[in-house]
């Protein structure tokens, strides 16, 4: 009978954590709070496409900033560091490929002169995260009581490979000349990030959670793009996504 007196101590938490439950707490109860999280997510990336190169693609071709709005997909591992704070690793990606043409010019057969845009960014993040209310509740000296729905915020920052290439046809505006290229500027570059978002708890191990992201970098542009600022990496992500949580 060495196990009586931990059975005796749990028999009031088989009483308490579905009372708890029934208060609009998280379903079901832990050994003690989770050290750990994984997650795998989905959403929209909206790049911010304000240096001038992109100004020059948008105008001189029927491009618009819009058509570099992409899905991003993506993975984030999370370790507690105290009851409020997370460590959070992420890796996501996102990008976009368009077909176009110069909005004022023909070949000379009066054919649209034609080519393909591709933005990619995939950045790698550290972000440490805020939660904005206790993410649960200790029942006893054994049960730990998620918390239906625990907001957040976040900040950090990383590395961000990227590409940018174009591909097809193009103007010689000195001569008016119409030849084919390929255009590309690629690399890594730093980025600072900003995040809110919120989980939905929906049993002891498994969350809902929603995510709306901010990026901030810059790149200098490859020898192809020469005559150009620095390429803008900076937009805005919402991410929805499934955590396990251990």
């Amino acid at each position: 009978m060495r196990h009586a007196p931990l059975l005796f101590a749990l028999v009031p938490l088989a009483f308490a954590a579905p009372s708890a439950g029934a208060q609009g707490s998280g379903r079901g109860f832990f050994f003690g709070e989770p050290k750990a999280s994984f997650a795998v997510h989905g959403g929209l990336s909206l790049p911010g496409a304000s240096s001038d190169l992109f100004d020059f693609t948008t105008s001189e071709l029927t491009l618009r900033k819009g058509d570099f709005a992409g899905f991003n997909y993506g993975g984030d591992l999370g370790f507690r560091v105290s009851p409020r704070f997370d460590f959070v690793i992420g890796i996501a990606s996102s990008g976009s490929t368009t077909r176009s043409e110069f909005r004022d010019w023909v070949d000379t057969n009066d054919e649209p002169i034609e080519q393909t845009t591709s933005f990619r960014r995939t950045p790698f993040s550290g972000t440490v995260r805020y939660h904005l209310k206790p993410r649960g509740r200790t029942i006893g000296s054994f049960a730990w009581i998620p918390a239906q729905f625990v907001p957040w915020v976040g900040l950090g920052g990383g590395a961000m490979k990227y590409q940018f290439t174009q591909v097809g046809d193009f103007i010689d505006y000195q001569t008016l000349n119409v030849f084919s290229d390929r255009f590309i500027s690629r690399g890594w570059a730093p980025f600072a990030q900003a995040s809110v978002g919120g989980g939905w708890n929906i049993s002891p191990h498994w969350q809902l959670t929603g995510e709306l992201r901010y990026l901030r970098g810059s790149a200098r542009l490859d020898d192809d793009f020469v005559g150009f600022d620095r390429l803008d990496l900076s937009g805005v992500a919402t991410t929805f996504g499934l955590a396990l949580r251990f």
